[in-house]
């Protein structure tokens, strides 16, 4: 599983393949991959100190715009390669996280 867009180290194409087998166990099926959504997952996982994993089961259930969204939300646009901080009166401890539920 890998993303030719950006590169993963060892540990996240683990990791990925993992959260896969783990979501498809669940009966979902894992989005597809692309930088905008890897680089929104890292970064929404390290703004709300959480495993990327419930992101992606997030985005499982409830599909890839919930978590631009919430990156939206935060403060953040998508400048076609990275995600940057447009919005400064939002900062990393704003409480905004997104929660899972059936």
């Amino acid at each position: 599983m890998k993303s030719k867009l950006i590169a993963l180290s060892w540990a996240e194409e683990l990791s990925l393949e993992l959260d896969r087998q783990s979501v498809e166990a669940m009966g979902l099926k894992m989005p597809i991959l692309s930088s905008k959504y890897l680089l929104c997952v890292r970064k929404l996982s390290a703004v709300n100190a959480v495993s990327p994993y419930f992101h992606h089961l997030a985005a499982a259930r409830h599909g890839r715009a919930v978590l631009f969204q919430q990156l939206k939300e935060l403060g953040y646009s998508w400048n076609g390669r990275d995600w940057v901080q447009t919005d400064s009166t939002f900062s990393s401890k704003s409480g905004a996280g997104l929660t899972c539920s059936k």
